[in-house]
């Protein structure tokens, strides 16, 4: 109704996905529900999910059964018309060995699927809003992220991106109204900007670079844009509409790739590949070139293990109580620092071992270091798990 008031103010579906998207979530929530919503109260996006599902549904799944091959036409579908508004990053310096276009197309093949699927699947309604919530604020931060890494002038060009959006979505509205909404965009982004911590190796690999000089092998690097329709859907690259050259993968720049990899082996294996796999493989590649190292495993997973290989395993981990477990971290110390074992060292360290202070520092270290490890696990669902949960909000 507040929409409908405005002058000149005329909505048809179907022209918009983006339109159709904010039209169905602004008539299944009420004005409060936006506020809260902007708290960061997700409830109410429970009660817009069948108006999504049927959105999905209908408008870009065609009644289709929900499959991987549909799910990449529908970011297709979503890319291409996106496509247009890419004019608004004229406005801002760009890096110049990035395709950013092709760059945003590959960010929403890997992320706009699993949203997608939050909607659609049958899962526990009591928490479909947070994990919708979790995911599209995940999106958001890491699309900023992305186009503020791509930006020379960093902040300020990502903000002068965002003023050409707001212009354009207002475009024809009264005066008062743009000059409102352009004032409380610059204020809520700048909040959000200052907050968004996003490392920049968690949008690299999101990255399509541009090659500038002529391949090494005789395939030319150029082949990928030209593929046949049977393979269109990989739309993820997007480099005919935009009339540049550029890799159809995301791929590290010159300087990571060894001089000694033949270059079809970085740019040629997608067009074997049904165009659905692309995503799923380059993102998997990039995570593993850097993988951290292997963390300890659970009692829980050691449990379900043969025998002989839980033993192999538990037996450099610390054993026995409190008590023993800080006794033998403490002599470990002093032998890594050049004390010699003896009664002294013996002493020390089950001195360590009773003392009530070192022993509850231990138990909070134990604790603050579960928390962080969790907080930062997407798997980690604290309803899912609430005694784990209950016990790192112990203070």
């Amino acid at each position: 109704q507040l929409l409908e008031s405005v002058p000149g103010y005329e909505y048809t579906s179907g022209e918009s996905i983006f339109t159709d998207i904010f039209m169905t979530l602004a008539r299944s929530l009420s004005f409060m529900d936006m506020v809260q919503l902007g708290l960061g109260n997700s409830e109410c996006l429970a009660r817009a999910r069948p108006q999504l599902r049927q959105l999905i549904s209908q408008r870009l799944l065609n009644n289709e059964p929900l499959t991987i091959a549909a799910i990449t036409q529908v970011v297709d579908r979503f890319n291409a018309e996106l496509r247009p508004h890419f004019a608004i990053l004229e406005n801002a310096r760009l890096r110049d060995e990035v395709d950013l276009p092709a760059s945003i197309n590959f960010f929403n093949h890997s992320m706009l699927p699993t949203i997608i699927n939050n909607v659609m699947e049958e899962g526990n309604p009591t928490t479909f809003h947070r994990n919708l919530m979790k995911k599209c604020s995940l999106y958001i931060r890491q699309l900023c992220a992305l186009l503020q890494y791509c930006c020379l002038d960093g902040v300020t060009g990502l903000e002068s991106i965002l003023r050409a959006l707001v212009n354009q979505m207002t475009n024809g509205v009264p005066e008062v109204l743009q000059e409102w909404t352009m004032s409380h965009s610059m204020v809520n982004f700048r909040t959000f900007i200052s907050t968004m911590n996003v490392p920049a190796e968690d949008i690299k690999p999101f990255l399509v670079y541009r090659i500038g000089g002529p391949p090494t092998s005789p395939q030319p690097a150029t082949s990928p844009p030209q593929v046949s329709p049977a393979i269109e859907p990989m739309d993820i690259q997007a480099t005919e509409e935009v009339q540049i050259e550029s890799t159809p993968i995301r791929e590290p720049t010159v300087g990571d790739v060894p001089p000694n990899q033949h270059l079809n082996e970085v740019i040629g294996w997608p067009n074997a590949l049904p165009s659905e796999w692309v995503p799923i493989i380059s993102r998997d590649s990039q995570r593993q070139r850097r993988q951290s190292p292997q963390g300890p495993f659970s009692d829980a997973y050691l449990s379900g293990m043969p025998s002989k290989r839980r033993k192999l395993i538990t037996s450099s981990k610390p054993q026995g109580n409190l008590s023993q477990v800080i006794s033998e971290s403490m002599a470990t110390a002093l032998g890594a620092a050049g004390m010699s074992t003896g009664p002294e060292v013996d002493v020390i360290a089950q001195r360590a071992g009773q003392d009530n202070t070192l022993r509850a520092a231990y138990r909070e270290q134990v604790r603050t270091t579960l928390r962080h490890t969790l907080n930062s696990n997407p798997d980690y669902l604290p309803d899912k798990y609430p005694n784990t949960a209950k016990y790192i909000k112990k203070q």
